[in-house]
């Protein structure tokens, strides 16, 4: 299923991305936007979503980052290039477009993106910092904090 709406939240760490897409995929209307490209280092995406073909990937990724009512949503962190090797995997060919917008608009109809930064980068990289140590990226309201 080809969604009708699809929308990038293009973000680094230590942004809100996280609570920005919870948020938007508890509305049930807006996508399920998450990091659905990001595997792992070095990963296989055919072997990680059980799929054998291109089609079948593009397939299960639209499916799972989609609401019933055909909005498409997903996270990509910049600048890693998961989305890059993800897209190489499925066309498996050069890379025949001017552009990755110009890629993402003959794969997802009219794409939007939202760019997330933080304006106190000081800030952002001791939230980094202090995450990468504790190795607590995120907790939900209702656990309990380490």
């Amino acid at each position: 299923m080809k969604p009708k709406r699809s929308y990038f939240v293009c973000k680094t760490n230590r942004t809100g991305s996280q609570l920005l897409c919870e948020a938007l995929r508890f509305t049930g209307i807006a996508g399920q936007p998450n990091e659905h490209l990001y595997i792992g280092e070095k990963s296989d995406y055919y072997k990680a979503y059980g799929t054998r073909t291109g089609e079948e990937l593009l397939a299960k990724i639209v499916e799972l980052g989609s609401t019933p009512n055909g909005v498409f949503g997903l996270c990509v962190e910049l600048p890693k290039t998961e989305a890059l090797a993800f897209i190489r995997q499925v066309i498996r060919q050069d890379f025949p477009f001017e552009s990755l917008p110009d890629l993402l608009r003959s794969l997802f109809p009219d794409p939007k993106y939202i760019w997330l930064t933080r304006r106190n980068v000081v800030r952002q990289a001791v939230s980094w910092w202090k995450a990468s140590q504790s190795g607590i990226w995120h907790t939900n309201a209702d656990e309990e904090p380490p």
